[in-house]
């Protein structure tokens, strides 16, 4: 069952990343429904399905399909990226630095109860 788990979850994190990152509209798009079915098959293990089979009719059903229509009727030129675009990443790498400290920040206080925090705690009280 875990190894299930981790296999949906890492085709999330992919699909997501490609969303982010694809060129073409369409294929942004069709890499988001994947990421929906992905998250139904997690909800389905997770013994919620009525959130899962929601999720599939209200996500799947209506808005990715509203975006796909959209997308594929305004004609949406693909653009090459600009080279303008490498200026935003100072910014952007900070934004995600303090995110990403913020995260750790409250995981190694002790803020969150959770299997993954109390590994965390126990690893920087083991290193210290």
């Amino acid at each position: 069952m875990e190894l299930l788990f981790f296999l949906f979850s890492s085709v999330i994190l992919t699909s997501g990343l490609v969303v982010i990152t694809a060129r073409n509209p369409i294929h942004s798009v069709l890499f988001m429904i994947l990421v929906f079915v992905n998250v139904v098959f997690i909800l389905i293990f997770l013994e919620a399905e009525f959130l899962a089979l929601t999720f599939v009719i209200v996500y799947v059903g209506a808005v990715a399909v509203l975006f796909l229509f959209v997308v594929m009727m305004l004609n949406i030129k693909i653009t090459e990226l600009n080279k303008e675009l490498v200026h935003y990443f100072p910014i952007g790498g900070l934004v995600g630095f303090i995110f990403l400290f913020s995260i750790l920040y409250i995981l190694l206080t002790n803020g969150v109860s959770s299997p993954i925090s109390n590994s965390l705690m126990s690893y920087y009280s083991y290193m210290n």
